[in-house]
């Protein structure tokens, strides 16, 4: 009887010592995942940060090759304008200056 004590004792103390075991496994399997877990977000938000600043740098680019063009645009039109001004502006003062004095009479 003795002997039958001393196997379910020796069996229980086994069977606590394989579940801590197993608790200790899990512990450490949750830690590594964890681990890896931490890792793979940090890739993937370092991966997307570096494809946000790639399209802002290209959006960018593209936005001041429009800027540029707008402003070659603008000075073309203000030199036509400048030219029209040049080739015109005696004659419209003259046209303007006969209209006033043209009320006077």
């Amino acid at each position: 009887m003795e002997n039958a004590l001393n196997m379910i004792v020796e069996a229980d103390r086994a069977a606590r010592e394989r579940v801590a075991e197993a608790r200790r496994r899990r512990d450490a399997l949750q830690e590594t995942l964890a681990e890896q877990k931490t890792a793979i977000d940090a890739e993937y938000d370092a991966k997307a940060k570096a494809q946000v600043t790639e399209a802002r740098r290209q959006k960018e680019e593209k936005l001041s090759v429009a800027a540029q063009q707008i402003e070659a645009r603008e000075a073309h039109i203000a030199k036509a304008l400048e030219a029209r001004f040049a080739a015109g502006h005696k004659s419209w003062e003259d046209a303007l200056f006969q209209a006033a004095v043209a009320l006077d009479d």
